[in-house]
């Protein structure tokens, strides 16, 4: 077991699961990796961030996060995903609302082109803040940008930069749907190729 203390502490998550992690006052960073996260209900790394603002950071290539990898989480504010070269894929429910019940921030790094990037929180009900930043050109099959989120007073930023498109019909797809709740939706993007557009907001 790790036990924090009144200080910022720093901690890494053990890559070899059943550690109980209960940290206290001050604002923690915690670094891990998806497979830390997986709750089986058996050897699972269980979290409590404590008072502060508590921040954990996957640094994997590519991140599928379920609503099971927040099972075991509380008391935490920040998420920051790294992920590069890879898809990623972030789906909220019952256990993201219980894990970051004081509200979720959640930074996106920069994301490579030719991969997705979709978050599913349609169920979540604690304000979130989205930040993500798309080296995507959007421009060929595969490259979607989705963003969802639920009833909480929600933020979403998307700077893609190299976000061009392409002309003709449509082949990748960047949508953001802030549902219910005093939402903010705020993109960049690069000089597109065609300004054709299907929907709107």
């Amino acid at each position: 077991s790790v036990v924090g203390s009144a200080n910022a502490d720093t901690v890494a998550i053990s890559s070899t699961t059943g550690s109980t992690y209960t940290l206290a006052g001050g604002d923690d960073r915690m670094t891990g990796s998806v497979a830390d996260l997986v709750a089986t209900g058996a050897t699972d790394n269980i979290i409590n961030g404590g008072d502060g603002d508590d921040r954990i950071t996957l640094d994997d290539a590519a991140v599928t996060l379920t609503d099971n990898h927040f099972t075991q989480l509380s008391s935490i504010e920040e998420l920051v995903i790294t992920a590069s070269t890879g898809a990623t894929s972030v789906t909220s429910g019952g256990s993201f609302n219980a894990a970051f019940a004081n509200g979720a921030s959640i930074t996106q790094g920069a994301h490579a082109d030719g991969t997705a990037v979709t978050y599913s929180m349609g169920l979540s009900n604690v304000d979130t803040t989205i930040a993500l930043t798309s080296a995507g050109l959007l421009n060929a099959a595969g490259e979607n940008l989705s963003v969802t989120t639920g009833s909480g007073a929600d933020t979403v930023t998307v700077a893609a930069a190299a976000f061009v498109g392409v002309t003709g019909a449509a082949s990748s797809v960047m949508a953001i749907n802030t549902a219910a709740g005093n939402d903010a939706i705020t993109f960049s993007y690069s000089t597109l190729v065609s300004n054709n557009t299907a929907g709107g907001i």
